[in-house]
């Protein structure tokens, strides 16, 4: 066993260009999914019910993709070494022997990954609880916690994962003889031919998603046909880099002015003998890098957009709403007697009712059955003269089809139709409190009309207002409200009450939001490191194919410098596709996005456009960094 160690550790050490980013990937993805775990079972965060459900989600997205990703990382471990394992079984190894050679080297990998994972774990994951705490605002005690559960889902993931690694690398070395393990090392691509039918399966797959992306203005139809989106765009990806990539190196080698220069004719050249592989490594890495992009963008805009949010829902700090109170004169007197004994100021009251219209032009709809465009969605408040006065100490006086309109959109129209009457706008409403306690929809409309009037409006006869009390204090209403409850209950039927507090509100969309930017980050974190390193393996997987090939060329008078403007154009015609396609991407996703965040009420949709500016920035200097590490090693590998 000895000498199997020895042999096993040897081989790590020779071959660290390929093992040590796939041990570090591991190590990586083991730290990754403690962390959560461990934020998961920490017990000062088991009553955040938002912070858990999503803390469990994250977990489950890691180990869902931690098995795709390390499974291929090792498959490329595995491709760069036939040629070695085919030397020691024709130098006398036998199966058996290279079996437990292979057993020994996971363990190895296994023992590094996860010892070296759970310490790296256990370090980040007390900054990540500070960080969480911070993000979600939460009046948290710091504890140091190491849960045993989840270093024992952690190291069993890793050990699943690579158990099924060996796996996959024992039935490659039953399979295969010695001969063709050292032929396939060698083996060249033939030049792939135009898949003119591909070509149109992708155009047409992505033209149908960005057309879904572009068209679909409902959020709820968003949320739906967003997968079908993703997929279809997925698809149309896959089929364009594997197909189209190719017909563009033809065109390029097509092209005598430009193929016939030494960086690219040796560029091209290789390429297209390769592009097979090569395509399918460059979508992922697109695939990747859009969704880094639509996450921490989506995220970093909901959580930037909670104080606009709050703001919107909750005009003053305290509201107390009332549903199907009988007598809602005796209900506010209650409340103001309730209320004497603390301090406040900017007091309203609101007997209104609700509804949701779709609002087109000077017309109003309230008919569901033709609600197709929710930017025109609005959540709609009607009440009368003299609730209108009463509640906001006015003296508002209307005549016959007159109003008094508040729109948080600017209407600028002198009239408005509804409830087949067209009625006139006397004059505009400043309060935004008229519209306290709304619904998630982006327009806002009071419509104050005489008493006789609302009478008359059909649809409302057999509805039942709603009846809301607002003020600004700080101080704690809870047992104001089970006062009020007791007083009114005891001479009145028991009635609905919400109270809704802007701390409170406040604290909710940070827990929320937060816990939806924390877990963006990481997932973000997952797939850029999964980027990296398939950019990485790439060129490592290029540098060793190319170098006999640089060899020659430098062998018969290449110089140095053109041997680096080769390499240069080499990289340059490819690397950067991916995140420019991801970019287009996102550009068509835009609206859709839009749309979904729209139910999450964003109070400023700018939120959305800036975010996505910081992401795409922050992706292209991640990317030019990749770029210039791995320009330099492909060099240092093909060089003579």
């Amino acid at each position: 066993m000895f000498f199997y160690t020895r042999l096993a550790l040897t081989n790590l050490k020779n071959n660290a260009k390929f093992y040590l980013p796939y041990l570090l990937s591991t190590i990586f993805t083991t730290a990754l999914y403690y962390i959560i775990s461990s934020l998961r079972f920490s017990e000062s965060l088991q009553d955040h019910s938002s912070l858990i459900a999503f803390l469990d989600v994250g977990a489950n997205v890691i180990v869902v993709f931690a098995v795709v990703f390390l499974l291929y990382a090792n498959s490329f471990v595995a491709k760069n070494r036939k040629k070695q394992l085919s030397l020691y079984n024709i130098l006398g190894m036998e199966k058996r022997h290279l079996i437990v050679m292979m057993m020994v080297e996971t363990l190895i990998t296994a023992i590094l990954a996860i010892g070296l994972g759970l310490l790296a774990g256990i370090v980040l994951s007390q900054l990540m609880y500070l960080i969480i705490v911070n993000l979600t605002q939460a009046s948290l005690e710091f504890i140091i916690t190491v849960p045993l559960v989840s270093m024992y889902r952690s190291a069993l993931l890793i050990l699943a994962i690579l158990g099924l690694s060996l796996l996959a690398n024992l039935v490659r070395v039953i399979r295969s003889n010695p001969i063709d393990l050292l032929a396939q090392q060698s083996q060249g691509e033939k030049e792939p031919k135009t898949k003119i039918f591909l070509t149109l399966v992708g155009l047409v797959s992505l033209g149908a998603g960005y057309y879904l992306a572009i068209s679909i203005t409902d959020p709820m139809a968003a949320i739906t046909m967003f997968f079908v989106a993703v997929l279809l765009v997925m698809l149309g990806t896959y089929c364009l880099f594997t197909a189209g990539s190719i017909a563009l190196l033809k065109g390029l080698k097509a092209n005598k002015n430009y193929y016939y220069l030494t960086r690219h004719f040796t560029a091209i050249s290789g390429l297209i003998y390769r592009m097979k592989q090569n395509a399918v490594g460059l979508a992922n890495i697109c695939i990747l890098c859009t969704c880094v992009l639509v996450t921490l963008s989506s995220t970093i805009c909901l959580y930037s957009g909670i104080e606009d949010s709050v703001q919107l829902q909750c005009p003053v700090t305290q509201m107390i709403t009332t549903y199907y109170a009988e007598d809602q004169e005796l209900l506010e007197n209650i409340v103001k007697k309730n209320i004497e004994s603390i301090s406040y100021d900017d007091y309203f009251s609101i007997r209104a009712y609700q509804t949701i219209g779709l609002v087109q032009g000077t017309s109003i709809t309230f008919d569901p059955d033709q609600f197709d465009n929710f930017d025109n969605y609005a959540t709609i408040n009607i009440l009368s003269q003299s609730d209108y006065n009463r509640g906001f100490n006015q003296d508002l006086d209307l005549h016959g089809n007159e109003i008094y309109l508040y729109s948080n959109y600017g209407y600028k129209e002198n009239r408005i139709t509804f409830a087949n009457e067209t009625y006139q706008i006397a004059g505009t409403i400043t309060q935004k409190a008229i519209m306290a306690d709304n619904s998630y929809s982006p327009k806002q409309l009071a419509i104050v009309v005489n008493d006789e009037t609302i009478a008359n409006i059909a649809f409302l006869k057999n509805s039942s207002p709603k009846f809301t009390i607002g003020f600004n204090s700080e101080a704690d209403l809870e047992p104001v409200i089970e006062q009020v409850e007791a007083d009114y209950t005891s001479s009145k039927e028991k009635v609905l009450y919400s109270l809704t507090n802007i701390d409170q509100q406040r604290a909710y969309g940070y827990e929320l939001y937060g816990s939806m930017l924390f877990i963006g980050i990481f997932l973000s974190l997952m797939f850029m490191m999964a980027a990296v390193l398939i950019i990485y393996n790439k060129q490592l997987s290029q540098g060793y194919e190319d170098q006999n090939k640089f060899e020659i060329l430098q062998n018969v008078g290449m110089s140095q410098q053109e041997v680096k403007q080769a390499i240069q154009s080499q990289i340059l015609i490819f690397f950067f596709l991916p995140l420019v396609v991801s970019v287009i991407h996102l550009g068509f996703a835009y609206k859709l996005i839009l749309n979904v965040l729209d139910l999450f009420l964003i109070g400023n949709t700018n939120n959305y456009f800036k975010a996505t500016l910081i992401c795409i920035g922050a992706l292209v200097v991640i990317y030019c960094l990749v770029y210039r590490y791995t320009a330099k090693t492909y060099y240092q590998i093909v060089k003579k």
